[in-house]
């Protein structure tokens, strides 16, 4: 195949092609559709979590969650039952572009989540993701590019350091309250795309990362308006939506038309897709009527409740008091997957199950979450539940949970326990929810025009550094998409890429925590 250059990597959050085939099919994206038409494209499987935090991180080092450790955008300890936020220097793995960088290309990363604090480049640049606190904070690499990301990009800032947005935090249920999300989502999606332009225009690159994140939020506020079969119940929304996913069309052809842009091979990639929300389902709630969760006693729940009235509880709990010493399984959070713990003698504080009998209760839990179903439709509530070794063959040295619950479409999981039943059916049956099927497209020399098929969120990485010629590290656990090249594409393995830890300590204030945690809040990542 022709040798390849320049990369372009357009990264456009949550998108699938549920939400994107009525704009192709009506011509509102006429830029996408001729990619489409020269290039290849199909499926992207996300991760395991198919979440925000643990996919963009599996794309930016090649490694699946349960190798780079990130799941969440909280970091987990059973051991203290507390959680802090990620950040880059918890993740003990070198980046693609580092890689590219150490090799002497100009690379180029823009807004890519779960890349706070920024990590240097000695030939490119780089502006961190929207879990940066605010623009007082060291953004950008090198550090003289704040100045001029704030002089060019009138209003740049990362969401809540401004007075919330209109529509932001509230429900989309009142139509002026679309109106105003929506809106305000594109004045967002507006601003990136001039620090997108800016950047891409003024920077030298070979290898430039663009994201785009409007689509995640609008489709965790109003999926049933984007979704071709609920779509047109509301045409005054469907009509606003088109035009928002036209102008992202628009912003696609710009940045693909700049000069600098000309011989570059594109990639678009989602990190995850997206679909409905038809049921909650409380795990917790279904580990406690199969017998492995205790709910705690009328005096336990009195006193939680007055510790958690009066600020004594600082943890969140699981919503409701348990009683420990009676609890063999729990989910602490959840993160389109379900985590479930055991509690084990030894890491949990008051820890029940023992080191031998782990794997087995293990195995019994997950066949008995399996074949539980949905007393609304007779469906199954989950996809699969996969043990630790199922879901990730090769781990890092942290802590994993013990089962991964994988819902069922239309199933959207609540980590909270109550005393109320463990699935619901939800008032606002307009929102949506992570799906793992992505997507993806290539288009440039050697790929097969029109060539449709599957792949994997870690495959992307291996593929750009088989595509510049460089070797690709043996512990990456993606693969280089070369049946979507006509003549194939060969590659050479490397050596691994790990890098020294940066170590448990907080980047965040508690002020920084705080913002974050209202914002990803108000973006629908957490309760």
């Amino acid at each position: 195949m022709a040798s390849v250059q320049k990369i372009l990597i357009l990264a456009l959050d949550s998108v699938n092609h549920v939400a994107l085939a009525p704009h192709l099919d009506a011509g509102r994206m006429p830029t996408l559709k001729s990619i489409l038409a020269r290039g290849a494209s199909g499926v992207l499987l996300s991760t395991v979590p198919a979440h925000t935090a643990a996919a963009w991180t599996t794309l930016a080092t090649g490694k699946s969650p349960g190798v780079h450790g990130v799941m969440n955008f909280r970091r987990f300890d059973p051991r203290t039952q507390e959680s802090r936020l990620n950040a880059t220097k918890d993740v003990p793995h070198k980046t693609v572009w580092q890689l590219l960088d150490e090799k002497g290309l100009k690379v180029g990363v823009v807004g890519q989540p779960q890349s706070y604090p920024v990590r240097p480049l000695t030939h490119g640049f780089a502006i961190s993701g929207f879990e940066t606190p605010s623009t007082d904070a060291e953004f950008a690499w090198p550090a003289a590019l704040r100045s001029e990301v704030l002089e060019k990009v009138p209003g740049f800032c990362f969401k809540s350091e401004r007075v919330r947005d209109p529509g932001a935090g509230k429900d989309w249920t009142a139509l002026e309250d679309f109106k105003a999300g929506l809106e305000s989502l594109s004045a967002e999606n507006e601003r990136a795309h001039a620090l997108n332009k800016h950047l891409a225009m003024t920077r030298p690159w070979d290898v430039l990362f663009l994201y785009y994140q409007a689509t995640d939020p609008l489709f965790h506020k109003a999926w049933r308006w984007c979704d071709p079969a609920t779509r047109n119940e509301d045409p005054a929304r469907a009509a606003l939506i088109d035009a928002f996913f036209a102008r992202l069309d628009a912003m696609l052809a710009e940045i693909i038309n700049l000069p600098q842009s000309q011989d570059a091979f594109i990639m678009m990639c989602s990190d995850h897709g997206h679909g409905p929300v038809h049921e909650l389902v409380r795990v917790n709630g279904l580990l406690s009527d199969l017998g492995y969760l205790k709910r705690g006693g009328v005096i336990a729940q009195a006193r939680d409740a007055w510790r958690r009235v009066t600020g004594q509880r600082k943890q969140k709990g699981l919503g409701i008091a348990v009683d420990w010493p009676g609890t063999s399984a729990y989910m602490p959070f959840e993160a389109i997957s379900g985590f479930v713990y055991l509690n084990r003698i030894g890491r949990e504080r008051f820890g029940r199950v023992a080191d031998a009998d782990a794997e087995n209760l293990a195995a019994e839990i997950a066949s008995k979450l399996a074949e539980q179903k949905s007393p609304h439709s007779g469906k199954p509530l989950f996809d699969r539940v996969l043990t630790r070794q199922q879901a990730y063959p090769v781990c890092g040295p942290f802590d994993q949970p013990e089962l991964f619950v994988q819902p069922a479409h239309g199933v959207n999981l609540v980590r909270k326990l109550s005393f109320g039943p463990a699935v619901e059916i939800p008032d606002e049956k307009y929102k949506g929810t992570h799906r793992p099927e992505g997507y993806f497209a290539l288009c440039g020399p050697g790929v097969t025009a029109g060539k449709v098929g599957e792949a994997g969120i870690a495959d992307i990485p291996a593929t750009v550094l088989a595509l510049l010629g460089q070797p690709v590290p043996a512990d990456m656990t993606g693969k280089v998409l070369s049946a979507f090249f006509t003549d194939g594409l060969s590659f050479t393995p490397g050596p691994a890429a790990v890098i020294a830890s940066g170590g448990n300590a907080d980047v965040y204030s508690d002020a920084e925590k705080a913002l974050v945690e209202q914002r990803l809040a108000d973006l629908g990542y957490v309760d």
